[in-house]
């Protein structure tokens, strides 16, 4: 089941990385970091690993909050930083903190989110995943938005 929801980004900033080594096929994590073409762990496809983004995020309204990841081309859009960019500083060994911190903390967003698939929770606190968002400088009228040309109001 998918939902919009709207509230005030709050990060409780936990070192964690906001990069990790994946299969391409089935985003699946991997253990070894390697350049040579591996074996997915998962779907078993031989694959080159690719960096993907995530970041968690608590997302606050009146009623409460919840915790929401957000995965690659997402990630990419809230905090204004390619994860080739982020992978790199992270291999460089940067606090990364700072590159969340500013472009999220405190901003309001309307995001569309769903369950997190129980074959892959990246971040065990986020039981949900934002598949887009919106700021509320970038939301012209909240009820005309649609994912994909359909109409999620009508």
């Amino acid at each position: 089941m998918t939902a919009w929801i709207q509230g005030v980004v709050e990060l409780d900033y936990i070192h964690h990385n906001l990069t990790y080594i994946a299969c391409p096929l089935c985003y699946y994590p991997s253990k070894v970091a390697s350049n040579l073409p591996v074996t997915c762990q998962h779907c078993h496809s031989n694959i080159d690993l690719v960096p993907r983004a995530l970041i968690a995020i608590s997302l606050t309204d009146k009623t409460g909050s919840l915790c929401a990841t957000a995965m690659d081309v997402e990630v990419e859009r809230l905090i204004q930083y390619s994860t080739a960019e982020l992978y790199y500083l992270q291999q460089e060994g940067v606090d990364l903190a700072q590159y969340l911190a500013h472009p999220l903390q405190g901003k309001l967003l309307l995001c569309y989110i769903k369950p997190s698939p129980s074959k892959f929770k990246p971040m065990k606190c986020a039981a949900y995943e934002i598949i887009t968002s919106y700021s509320t400088d970038e939301v012209f009228n909240a009820e005309n938005i649609n994912i994909n040309n359909l109409n999620i109001n009508g």
